[in-house]
């Protein structure tokens, strides 16, 4: 990884910026996430299949409200924010709460418009 620090001066003001750029994934595994590269039946569903739509919770038939067992039950509640809310805002849901790089699988998707790829 390289780290570049530079400085720059005006006067007797001094402003300071560090910046790190980094492609290599073993540096940091899990805090680098290409969001171009994240799908839903890849990425997202199996974070839905392990965490939300287990027995008793997200599942058909389950105790939450609604089950979250396929993209389309999925895609209601991202388009009206529940997702992003309870997920990424509150961290509520799951409980226990998502890893770090499965929270920023599910930003990605949302944020790029959510598709059934």
């Amino acid at each position: 990884m390289k780290t570049f620090i530079w400085a720059l001066l005006a006067g007797s003001t001094a402003a300071f910026a560090l910046a790190s750029c980094s492609k290599d994934q073993a540096a940091n595994p899990s805090g680098l996430v290409d969001c171009s590269k994240v799908t839903f039946s890849g990425d997202i569903m199996p974070i839905f299949q392990t965490s939300c739509n287990t027995t008793g919770c997200h599942n058909a038939g389950g105790a939450a409200p609604m089950p979250l067992t396929n993209y389309n039950e999925i895609k209601v509640y991202v388009d009206n924010g529940m997702i992003a809310d309870r997920v990424l805002v509150k961290g509520d849901m799951p409980p226990g709460g998502l890893a770090e790089e499965q929270k920023k699988k599910i930003k990605c998707w949302i944020e790029n418009g959510a598709p059934n790829n």
